[in-house]
């Protein structure tokens, strides 16, 4: 309830939405505090000096991954590639379902998937 109130949030999904970003968001932040090399490079997901979220929707996805190493890897990836909100959380999912595991090989690389979705929007 008290989540609601602060927050806006009036739906369940909504509330744990805010609590993911939340989580995402101050992980990134302290990381990026720690490795300047990383705090260029996450200013994609989010404004280091005021703590604005920039993309909301890609936080929350990321702040559903357990395994900080791997958001972080996930993170980094993203903020490289700069993929549009819809690609990025779909390949999110993917590698979750996925377990995460660089080993495997099915979910294709945030790359390709980009290149994909730019030779399908774009060119038709």
């Amino acid at each position: 309830m008290a989540i609601a109130r602060s927050t806006g949030a009036r739906s369940r999904r909504s509330q744990q939405d805010f609590l993911y970003r939340l989580k995402a968001a101050h992980l990134l932040r302290r990381i990026a505090a720690l490795r300047s090399s990383a705090a260029a490079r996450l200013s994609w997901l989010i404004d280091l000096e005021t703590g604005r979220c920039l993309q909301p929707s890609v936080l929350a996805e990321l702040g559903r991954i357990n395994d900080n190493r791997a958001m972080l890897r996930l993170a980094l990836a993203l903020c490289d590639v700069k993929p549009p909100t819809k690609v990025a959380i779909n390949w999110i999912r993917q590698k979750r379902r996925e377990g995460l595991d660089r080993s495997k090989a099915s979910t294709p690389s945030l790359v390709t998937v980009v290149a994909k979705w730019h030779s399908s929007h774009l060119t038709s």
